[in-house]
């Protein structure tokens, strides 16, 4: 008999974020058991779902990467996994089939309900889209220094820090190059940046300044939330881009989020969300340039 159910994801941040809905689904459909989430990351990244224990990756060590379940030795835990690796679509219809998309974990997680517990997920994958309970999370320092930024005609959360999943094919070297161009061709434009950068004008920012984020903290929920008090946001869907991926930006038709991946299916699996969503597919400067330049200067 089935007493806990523990999620586990040998992956990074966003693999966790992006299946939160699917995990507090879960956790709702099947009250009667106790849940934990064994991951590498820091637990504060979900501390807004209730009923969830985090746990250490040690405490499954007996759980193979690539396993999509296993009955633990006590007969009383079920692992289940939440990487997208594992999911039924990951390779259908090509390559990789449905890829990073939130597509892809529904079907994972629609196999584990049947396979285990007989349930059905009948709801549409819209009603996946994570959520963010902004109470949980310590916004006041955000929300004060936000105010107190001076007028710009636009206001842009830029994303450019490291990918770590392969999501899309724009270097480092181009981010910090375009960033670089954006700075300079826009002086009325408000860059937000998510990593260090090195530029000597007023018009550029680092989120963490803005958060007062403690070194070696996680803040990417926070981050998320400087997204929705900017009009623009630029990524390469990793990271805190990912984060704002959530129902409070996607909900927004005042917001443009720009993905800088040449897999269109990360950029506009969201489907039918009233922000707009746009991607810049091409992958050398000039061209991704041309696509975020136009769409700052309307």
């Amino acid at each position: 008999m089935i007493e806990r159910v523990v999620l586990f994801n040998p992956c990074n941040r966003g693999d966790l974020f992006i299946s939160k809905e699917l995990v507090r689904y879960t956790i709702a459909r099947l009250p009667h058991l106790a849940f934990s989430y064994a991951h590498r990351n820091p637990p504060e990244l979900l501390k807004d779902i209730d009923g969830l224990e985090h746990w250490g990756p040690e405490k499954i060590a007996t759980v193979a990467v690539g396993d999509s379940f296993k009955l633990l030795d006590d007969g009383k835990t079920l692992a289940l996994s939440t990487w997208y690796g594992v999911s039924p679509t990951w390779h259908e219809g090509g390559v990789r089939g449905t890829g990073l998309t939130l597509n892809t974990l529904v079907e994972l997680f629609r196999g584990h309900l049947r396979e285990h517990f007989q349930l059905e997920i009948t709801e549409p994958v819209e009603h996946f889209i994570p959520v963010i309970n902004w109470e949980r999370f310590d916004l006041e320092a955000a929300r004060r220094r936000m105010a107190q930024i001076g007028e710009y005609r636009t206001r842009v959360l830029f994303c450019n820090g490291p990918i770590l999943s392969g999501q899309s094919q724009v270097s480092d070297d181009t981010v910090r190059e375009l960033l670089a161009a954006l700075l300079d061709r826009f002086p009325d434009v408000l860059f937000i940046c998510t990593s260090p950068f090195a530029a000597n004008v007023p018009n550029v920012m680092r989120s963490s300044d803005i958060l007062d984020t403690p070194a070696g903290a996680c803040d990417l929920n926070e981050t998320a939330y400087l997204g929705t008090l900017c009009d623009v946001i630029i990524g390469r869907c990793s990271g805190p881009f990912s984060f704002c991926y959530n129902t409070t930006i996607l909900g927004d038709e005042n917001k443009t989020l720009i993905s800088l991946t040449n897999d269109e299916r990360m950029a506009h699996w969201p489907g039918n969300v009233a922000a707009k969503m746009m991607s810049a597919p091409a992958v050398d400067l000039d061209g991704i340039y041309e696509v975020v330049a136009r769409e700052l200067a309307a």
